[in-house]
């Protein structure tokens, strides 16, 4: 039985019964009405290397000896929807939300991302150069983010230095753009694009990569 699982939480828990461990299930799948619906235990035993899987069940290896990419952390996304919302909130629920997130007793997230102008989950769009063919980039300006979106991630900086995988590295943070501003861009606007999205004049590409 194949369904598409959009999200599973997944808690194992050890249940005597036969040597085996059970997954605890629970399920948001599209066209099925599932949503974080209680599913029935998912039996977990173990295996040899070369076991041959029963009918309806599956095998997962893990060797631990094999070694691939490091994993840098682990985290979410800054968006200005986020920090705008939480700005709205009490600060003791403010302060509630970044521990679960970043303190010692929560997620203990690591590793975030955040977005280089505006992004789908913004206010509005907005852009760090707004004004037309401004070339060496004079009028560039951050001036925005200021309202909501880096106190916020000031506030998750402050956060994780009160838990213990601080000392193992700070609170890592890369951005990427959306949209270059709309003057750069074929289309005349910050949402959707032409093909190529830049206009052709080399001056618009510079533009952007600085």
């Amino acid at each position: 039985r194949r369904l598409t699982l959009l999200v599973a939480l997944v808690l194992a828990v050890t249940i005597g019964v036969a040597h085996a461990r059970y997954a605890l299930l629970t399920q948001s799948a599209k066209l099925t009405g599932d949503l974080l619906a209680a599913k029935d235990p998912v039996p977990i035993y173990p295996a040899t290397r070369d076991a041959t899987p029963q009918a309806g069940t599956y095998v997962i290896n893990v060797d631990v000896r094999q070694l691939y990419q490091e994993i840098l952390g682990f985290g979410g996304a800054f968006t200005e929807a986020a920090a705008v919302t939480l700005q709205k909130m009490h600060p003791e629920i403010q302060l509630e939300a970044l521990a679960a997130y970043f303190g010692p007793l929560g997620n203990k997230y690591s590793f975030c991302r955040t977005h280089i102008q505006s992004c789908d989950f913004c206010v509005a769009s907005y852009t760090y150069a707004n004004v037309t063919d401004d070339f060496d980039l004079k009028h560039f300006t951050i001036e925005h983010d200021f309202e909501s979106l880096i106190p916020l991630i000031k506030s998750a900086q402050v956060m994780y230095r009160s838990s213990p995988v601080a000392a193992l590295a700070d609170l890592r943070i890369f951005a990427s753009p959306w949209s270059p501003p709309a003057w750069m861009k074929g289309n005349g606007a910050q949402d959707g694009s032409s093909n190529p999205g830049l206009k052709g004049d080399l001056r618009y590409h510079q533009a952007w990569a600085n």
